[in-house]
C-alpha cells in the first residue's frame, strides 16, 4: 500500500481513550453461576458457600499475611505462618475468598495471600477413607448444555443439563477466580469451565414428604466426620459450620424424596436438610410436656397417636389447611425442640388404648402465627411479574401472612425479583409476594411492576461490544431479572450473539454466549480509539448502520477516533458517523 506523510482528517475530532483489545475473551463470569446464583428469583440466594476440603492441604502464604476471625476477612488478628494447612475454602461469586486453617473453629486466611496468584488445588490425590474412591470437592453445573471436555483428547466432549453434580478432583484458579474444575468420571478425566459452575442449588425436583414412619423419627451420622447440613431440599447448598456431630440423634420432620420417590434425604427443620447417604435413621423417644396455646395448619395435616414409647400411628383423620387448633400438650426431644402438638378436639379425636387420649399434629405442619384463611394465594405465570426491592435488605417470611420471620433478608446486590405467587386479602389487595420456595416479602416493602417481554434476535456473526473493564452484572434471562454473575474485569471486548429489544426496537440486553445476558446500558457499541489508519483511494465508507455513504478520495493515513463492529466486521471511525471504514480494508497503527 502506498503511504503518504500527511495525516488526513475527514471530520470532527474526538477524544481518544484506550487502545483496542483483541477480541478473544469469552464472557467469563466471576460467579459460579446464580444463585437459583444467582437466580434472583430465590430471595435468599447469595452465591456464597463454604466447601470442606476432604483432606487438609498445605499452602504457602506470603510473608506478612494475617489470620482472620471469619471467612469474610473482616476480623484481622495475628500474623499467620507462611506454611499453613487448610481444611475448607470459602467461595463468593465464583472467587475463592478465604481458606480455613485446619483444627480451628473459625480462623481463616486470605486466598489473595497465597505465594502464587495462579494455582491448582488438588483434592483427588489422597483416599482418606480407604474406600478406593478419590476425595473430591462437590460443586454444581448451572447451565443447560454445559460442555465437559476430555483432558487427554479435547476433541471428545459431552454436555449435561443444569443440576448435574460436579465432583472436582482439581480446581484451577487464577487470582482466586475458579477457571476450571477437573473431574474423574465415566472412566475419563474431564474438565469443566469455572464459568459453568455454581455454588447455588439447581432447579431440581426433590420434594418433602411429611409422613415419616416411627422407625425414622431421628437420624444419626454414619461417619466420625459427621454429616453436613444443607439449606435446600435439593441438598446442594451446604450451610457454613452446620454439621451434625457423630453419635448424636436429630429429629426428622420430613423425608426428602426424588422424582422416583426414593428417599434421598431428611428434613431436620426449617431450611435444614441432610443427605440420606450420610446418616442412619432411627427412632427417638419424646417427652410429653403439658402446655397450651394455638397453632395453625399450613396445609392439610395428618394426625397421629403416640404411645408411651414414642411410636406414632397415623389416624384416619386429616385437618384442613389454615385451621386454628388449641393444643394442650407438646412432645419435645432431648434438646427441648417441639416435635408435635397434642390436640383434644371431639371433631378429630380418636382414642386408642395405650395412648394419652390426644391426637398430635407435627410441628412441621403448623405455624404458631395467625391463620391465613382470609388470604387468597394466586400462582403468577412465569416471568410475568417482578418486584423492586431498591437493593434493600428486605425481610423474608416463611408464610403468606408474613408472621413467621425466616431470619433471612433479600440480597442488597440485586433490586429486581421474580414473583411466583401473590397473597391477597379479602378486599383483593396484594399484601405479600412469594419470591419462590415460600420466601414471602411484604407488599409494602417492595414495588411491583410487570416484567416486560423482549424480542430476541441474532447479532451478526463476529459482533463485539465493550464493557470498559467493569464488573457488569450477568443475567440468565433476556428480561434481566435473574442475576447470576459478573463480567470478568480483566477484559473489555466481548463477542455478542443475541440482542433483546423492546417494543420500540431499543436494545435492552445482549447475550454474550450461553444465555449470559448483560444490560445494554452496561455495554457500549462504540469505543473511543486513537491512532492512524492507512487507506487506499476508493475504499468504501459506511455509517454506523452499515449503509454505504461514500468512499476514500485519496490514498493516505487518516486519524482514527473510534472503533465498532458493523455487520460483524471491525470498523474504525475516520471522521463523523458517516465515515466508518472496515478495518480489514487497510492498516491500523496505534
Amino acid at each position: 500500500m502506498k503511504k503518504t506523510h500527511k495525516l488526513r482528517f475527514l471530520g470532527v475530532t474526538a477524544a481518544a481513550l484506550l487502545a483496542v483489545a483483541p477480541m478473544a475473551a469469552p464472557a467469563v463470569t466471576t460467579v459460579l453461576p446464580g444463585a437459583h446464583v444467582g437466580v434472583v428469583q430465590a430471595a435468599t440466594a447469595n452465591v456464597t458457600s463454604k466447601f470442606n476440603v476432604p483432606t487438609a492441604m498445605n499452602m504457602t502464604l506470603l510473608g506478612g499475611a494475617y489470620e482472620y476471625g471469619g471467612p469474610n476477612l473482616d476480623k484481622p488478628g495475628q500474623l499467620a505462618n507462611t506454611s499453613v494447612n487448610i481444611d475448607a475454602i470459602y467461595v463468593v461469586n465464583g472467587t475463592i475468598r478465604s481458606m480455613k486453617l485446619q483444627n480451628t473453629p473459625d480462623t481463616w486466611v486470605a486466598f489473595r495471600d497465597l505465594a502464587t496468584a495462579t494455582t491448582a488445588l488438588a483434592f483427588g490425590i489422597a483416599e482418606p477413607d480407604g474406600d478406593g474412591e478419590a476425595a473430591t470437592l462437590p460443586l454444581l453445573t448451572a447451565n443447560n448444555g454445559t460442555v465437559w471436555t476430555d483432558v487427554e483428547d479435547p476433541n471428545v466432549t459431552r454436555t449435561t443439563d443444569a443440576g448435574v453434580t460436579v465432583k472436582a478432583t482439581i480446581l484451577e484458579t487464577s487470582a482466586g477466580v475458579i477457571t476450571r474444575a477437573y473431574v474423574a468420571e465415566d472412566g475419563r478425566n474431564w474438565y469443566v469451565r469455572g464459568a459453568d459452575l455454581t455454588t447455588d442449588p439447581a432447579a431440581l425436583n426433590n420434594y418433602e414428604d411429611g409422613n415419616v414412619a416411627s422407625k425414622d423419627t431421628s437420624v444419626s451420622p454414619k461417619y466420625v466426620s459427621g454429616a453436613q447440613v444443607y439449606a435446600d431440599v435439593n441438598l446442594k447448598n451446604p450451610i457454613v459450620s452446620d454439621v451434625i456431630n457423630y453419635g448424636s440423634r436429630v429429629p426428622v420432620v420430613a423425608y426428602v424424596r426424588d422424582v422416583n420417590k426414593e428417599i434421598v434425604g431428611y428434613k431436620l427443620g426449617n431450611g435444614r436438610y441432610v443427605k440420606a447417604e450420610a446418616v442412619s435413621p432411627n427412632a427417638v423417644t419424646y417427652t410429653k410436656v403439658y402446655q397450651s396455646g394455638t397453632v395453625t395448619t399450613k396445609n392439610q395435616a395428618v394426625t397421629y397417636n403416640y404411645n408411651n414409647d414414642g411410636n406414632a400411628t397415623p389416624t384416619n383423620n386429616r385437618i384442613g389447611a389454615k385451621q386454628s387448633l388449641n393444643y394442650v400438650a407438646v412432645l419435645q426431644d432431648a434438646n427441648g425442640e417441639i416435635y408435635a402438638y397434642g390436640v383434644r378436639d371431639t371433631s378429630i379425636n380418636n382414642d386408642i388404648p395405650g395412648t394419652d387420649g390426644l391426637v398430635y399434629v407435627r410441628a412441621s405442619d403448623v405455624t404458631t402465627g395467625a391463620p391465613t384463611s382470609d388470604l387468597t394465594i394466586t400462582v403468577v405465570p412465569a416471568g410475568t411479574l417482578t418486584v423492586d426491592s431498591g437493593k434493600k435488605a428486605v425481610k423474608v417470611y416463611d408464610d403468606a401472612a408474613t408472621t413467621q420471620d425466616s431470619g433471612a433478608t433479600l440480597s442488597t446486590d440485586h433490586d429486581t425479583w421474580t414473583v411466583t405467587r401473590t397473597a391477597k386479602d379479602k378486599d383483593g389487595k396484594v399484601v405479600a409476594y412469594d419470591l419462590g420456595n415460600n420466601q414471602w416479602v411484604k407488599a409494602g416493602d417492595v414495588a411491583e411492576h410487570e416484567a416486560e417481554k423482549y424480542d430476541v434476535s441474532d447479532m451478526p456473526k463476529g459482533t463485539a461490544l465493550y464493557s470498559s473493564f467493569r464488573a457488569a452484572t450477568i443475567y440468565s434471562d433476556p428480561e434481566t431479572t435473574q442475576a447470576n454473575g459478573k463480567l470478568n474485569t480483566s477484559y473489555d471486548e466481548w463477542t455478542a450473539f443475541k440482542v433483546a429489544k423492546d417494543a420500540d426496537g431499543t436494545a435492552h440486553a445482549y447475550d454474550l454466549g450461553n444465555n449470559q445476558w448483560v444490560k445494554a446500558s452496561d455495554l457500549a457499541l462504540v469505543k473511543d480509539l486513537g491512532g492512524t489508519f492507512d487507506a487506499n483511494a476508493g475504499t468504501p465508507l459506511y455509517n454506523r448502520d452499515g449503509d454505504r455513504t461514500g468512499r476514500i478520495s485519496d490514498d493516505g493515513q487518516y486519524k482514527v477516533f473510534a472503533v465498532t463492529y458493523i455487520d460483524g466486521k471491525q470498523a474504525v471511525k475516520l471522521g463523523n458517523d458517516n465515515q466508518w471504514i472496515i478495518a480489514s480494508s487497510g492498516d491500523y497503527y496505534p
